[in-house]
């Protein structure tokens, strides 16, 4: 879910758009989550189907240290990985958006992720200044371990 590239000291999204429309083809649920046409609302939905087929400009984030642990280490398939803390507080809410998935999408795919989608208004990569901690994460002998870098 989480897929960061990092370069040039931003933090590039997987499209730089944030606008979906679906197909009449069974690729969402009809919840009422969804709506008729191009909108950042089914962004939101698309998201949550598969991120990797319905890419947006928007950034996964989880309040939840575990949840961010396990994206970090790739659904556990890694051993070493990284979390990227960011405070919604230093935002600048006029430039940057939070996106509350819960409160858009009815069924969550992974509610203990208590998923916030980050994206520019403008659909642009985010600058790295936005990162306030970064914590490298271990997996050696089962045990999960997370550190803060210098």
């Amino acid at each position: 879910m989480l897929s960061i590239i990092f370069s040039e000291k931003v933090i590039h999204p997987k499209a730089h758009q944030f606008e979906i429309i679906f197909q009449h083809n069974g690729q969402i649920r009809f919840d009422g989550s969804a709506t008729y046409g191009k909108s950042p609302r089914n962004a939101v939905v698309g998201h949550q189907i598969d991120s990797s087929l319905f890419k947006t400009s928007g950034i996964s984030t989880t309040p939840n240290l575990e949840r961010a642990k396990f994206y970090a280490l790739n659904n556990m398939r890694n051993e070493k990985g990284f979390i990227l803390e960011f405070d919604t507080e230093r935002i600048d809410k006029t430039e940057y958006q939070l996106i509350v998935v819960s409160e858009i999408v009815k069924s969550p795919k992974v509610p203990e992720d208590s998923e916030i989608i980050l994206k520019r208004f403008d659909n642009k990569s985010i600058p790295f200044r936005l990162v306030t901690k970064i914590l490298k994460v271990e997996r050696t002998n089962g045990c999960i371990q997370s550190s803060g870098l210098p």
